[in-house]
């Protein structure tokens, strides 16, 4: 793979495309001019949990108009105070429609936010109330969090803490939602009490006492957009920004510390040095849609009610949905040029930040109903002249590239594996195999028989090669010997005999790795932390 990677580098400093291509460097992206100053004082705004996100969902719920959310954080690295929480009245949709910034048509209530420090109630205040109403289309922003005795309330460093909030549409009006990406990933009430409940009226009285219903399959959470601080200390904080890999789509592990996909466990990982992030990354996004003029409107609006931009290191996955990829012409220049107005509009909104670009893992399809479970019926895809991979080749190696822009390979780590030498386009596969133990028909649990556990968070395959073949992503995995209880995302569909072979994969779809990959690419990438990464 590595001779392969050099070879195709090698036809890119041939073709003349080692740094910039010919036409590529558009006019550089305007940002509005109150995205300023960046990240560079302590007394200064950066984001002090890496589980929150913006809306992503909207739904119209008659007779269910309140959303009770608990979220649960750790604070970064060093002490915080001035705690802010950010709130939102838009979404971001996930159909890939050109202008995916939409608004759900009426205004939503924050009846109230608290923020708990194991037991302590702190209660969140908005222009000196306890709740808020947020127009449609707009956003509000919390007064600095105080006690009881109207003094800061300051966190020292690594603070696990939890954000409740309550937020109601009018009835028969529509709701926005996480749909999980406010709490990364799904299934984390196991480890770490992530809440949610769906009332007719706000239920006030859990506002500092009581207890959130645990999160589970279906529930939507609606929390802060943002949480923020000051006290800064000067180490690097990052701004992940992408498509579903970015964000962690498919990361099913319910173990602790709860942060869903690679970029976010590289930069959480503790025995590298743990980093400050937020993640900006939407699923179904393209670098055409994001670089479009007002594309982000609301979001940066939003960001720069904050005062200031909450990062200084822009971490980047976009890429994967462009058009470019695999349109009518692809052509390692074209996506290029998909890509540069991308990297270029976050320099122009932070000219200060670095800006880091990743590679991608493979795409692949399968064949004969045995799902990523082995290397044979794996059927590839681009591999190896395909525009993903020439990109993938050139970006580590380019020469040329600005000093504001550099590219990380995690391809690499991503295609490493079971199988690897000979089919370098493929998936890795875990070699795992086993039995139904009893028969299922429908459930969350299944048990299975086998010589060793599967691996939580990979996908398990019921039947692999059969008709009735099901992929169902493990959420945990329980017992001290065979058989082991698996806990799955989503119910068994079809009724399956005991004795029935079963096996895992770490893609669902040939797209979206499983929680192992997620976290096997997560090391590599943090073991960079100091060289390629800040």
């Amino acid at each position: 793979m590595v001779r392969l990677r050099r070879a195709l580098a090698a036809l890119a400093l041939a073709l003349g495309l080692a740094g910039a291509p010919a036409g590529a460097q558009f006019a550089n992206w305007t940002a509005p001019p109150s995205i300023a100053p960046p990240l560079t004082s302590a007394a200064q705004y950066t984001s002090i949990c890496g589980r929150l996100g913006f809306p992503i969902t909207a739904a119209a719920m008659p007779g269910i108009s309140s959303n009770l959310t608990s979220i649960h954080c750790a604070s970064p690295t060093y002490a915080v105070s001035n705690i802010r929480l950010l709130f939102v009245n838009f979404y971001v949709a996930q159909t890939g429609v050109d202008d995916p910034e939409a608004c759900p048509g009426n205004p939503r209530t924050i009846d109230f936010a608290t923020l708990f420090v194991g037991a302590t109630p702190y209660v969140v205040k908005f222009s000196g109330q306890t709740s808020a109403t947020i127009a449609d289309c707009g956003f509000v922003l919390s007064d600095p969090l105080r006690d009881g005795a109207d003094a800061l309330v300051s966190l020292p460093a690594a603070t696990e803490f939890d954000i409740r909030s309550s937020q109601t549409a009018p009835d028969g009006g529509v709701q926005l939602f996480g749909r999980g990406s406010l709490v990364q990933p799904m299934f984390t009430n196991a480890t770490v009490g992530d809440g949610v409940g769906n009332y007719p009226t706000p239920q006030t009285q859990l506002a500092a006492s009581g207890s959130v219903p645990a999160y589970h399959n279906g529930s939507m959470a609606s929390g802060p957009a943002m949480a923020l601080g000051t006290g800064w200390d000067g180490s690097p904080a990052y701004w992940i920004a992408g498509d579903s890999i970015g964000w962690g789509e498919n990361d099913w592990d319910a173990a602790a510390p709860a942060i869903g996909g690679y970029l976010g466990r590289a930069l959480n990982d503790s025995a590298t040095g743990r980093r400050n992030f937020y993640s900006f990354a939407f699923n179904g996004t393209r670098p055409e849609i994001e670089t479009a003029a007002g594309r982000m409107k609301l979001r940066l609006a939003a960001i720069a009610a904050i005062g200031n931009l909450p990062f200084n290191v822009v971490l980047s996955e976009m890429g994967q949905n462009s058009t470019q990829l695999g349109g009518s012409s692809p052509s390692l220049a074209n996506f290029q040029a998909a890509m540069w107005p991308w990297w270029e509009m976050w320099h122009a909104i932070c000219p200060a930040c670095l800006v880091i670009q990743t590679t991608f893992p493979s795409h692949q399809s399968q064949s004969n109903n045995t799902w990523f479970t082995d290397q044979a019926d794996q059927v590839a895809g681009d591999y190896p002249n395909g525009v993903r991979w020439q990109f993938d080749a050139w970006c580590p190696a380019a020469s040329g590239l600005p000093a504001w822009l550099r590219c990380v390979d995690t391809t690499t780590a991503f295609t490493t594996g079971s199988g690897f030498a000979d089919n370098p386009g493929n998936w890795p596969t875990t070699g795992w195999s086993g039995t139904l133990t009893n028969a299922v028909s429908s459930g969350m649990s299944v048990q299975v028989t086998a010589a060793s556990a599967p691996a939580a968070g990979a996908d398990l395959v019921i039947d692999p090669g059969q008709s009735d073949v099901e992929r169902l992503p493990i959420a945990s995995v329980s017992g001290a010997a065979s058989p082991w209880t698996v806990a799955l995302a989503a119910n068994v569909a079809n009724a399956h005999a005991a004795g029935t072979a079963v096996g895992t994969a770490l893609t669902i779809d040939g797209t979206h790795p499983a929680s192992p990959l997620y976290k096997a690419v997560a090391a590599a990438l943090a073991a960079l932390k100091g060289t390629t990464l800040p």
